[in-house]
């Protein structure tokens, strides 16, 4: 005799089965999907938000105001001291001479007004303050008479390079 329990049984295993393959094979297609937005996402620029494009523009303005200067104008035997003002410092305008000092070789040290200093031992003085000007051998430069920091810092330099 047929045993109709029996069919029954084996018909709802090969629905489950078929079920399951169906389920795992929507399952498979969704993580291609995803993984296909996740890939391109990566690959797409970043939303930007207000005011980040206006960071990412002052970054670049920043990259592009590196300063190289040539191995034959170094200034290795060549010694600067900054002096700052203890209070109310210019440091945009400091950290751009004190790099163009330090590109070019030179020893550049820091100090305060505030210091006792003995400005012989160097063969220049740049002051930070208010106005900045740069004391060399007899010659006074002023920051005012250039096209700004990175400017001032390089004609400073050409004339270290000079003695």
């Amino acid at each position: 005799m047929n045993n109709p329990t029996g069919k029954v049984n084996i018909l709802l295993i090969i629905g489950i089965i078929a079920l399951l393959i169906l389920v795992a094979f929507l399952a498979y297609q969704t993580f291609l999907n995803y993984k296909g937005l996740l890939e391109d996402q990566t690959k797409q620029e970043p939303i930007e938000e207000e005011g980040e494009e206006e960071e990412e523009e002052e970054e670049e303005e920043e990259e592009e105001q590196l300063v190289y200067i040539e191995p034959e104008r170094a200034l290795s035997e060549k010694s600067i001291i900054i002096v700052v003002a203890p209070e109310d410092l210019q440091s945009e305008e400091y950290l751009k001479i004190r790099q163009i000092f330090f590109a070019a070789g030179a020893e550049a040290e820091t100090a305060s007004t505030s210091e006792d200093l003995n400005l012989d031992d160097f063969d220049a003085v740049v002051f930070i303050e208010e106005e900045t000007i740069a004391l060399i051998g007899e010659e006074t430069l002023s920051i005012e008479d250039s096209a700004g920091p990175e400017d001032f810092a390089m004609r400073v330099v050409e004339i270290l390079t000079d003695i």
